[in-house]
């Protein structure tokens, strides 16, 4: 019994390939792996400088007693 092309499995299969290749790249010893690090490492700093000084979310609620 042969699967119909397009079948769960075969994506799944064809998914994990796909991701199994990405990990192998991005944790390999490239300089487009070494970049992509320094991407993602830059982007997560971005988003907690943005999180704790730029947006009002980091910031620490004000006590209930100070508005009366």
């Amino acid at each position: 019994m042969s699967e119909q092309p397009g079948s769960l499995s075969q994506i799944r299969n064809a998914i994990s390939a796909w991701t199994i290749r990405l990990v192998d790249w991005f944790l390999g010893d490239s300089m487009s792996a070494s970049i992509a690090w320094a991407v993602a490492l830059v982007s997560l700093i971005a988003l907690l400088v943005w999180f704790f000084i730029i947006s009002p979310y980091g910031v620490p609620a004000a006590p209930v007693y100070a508005e009366f």
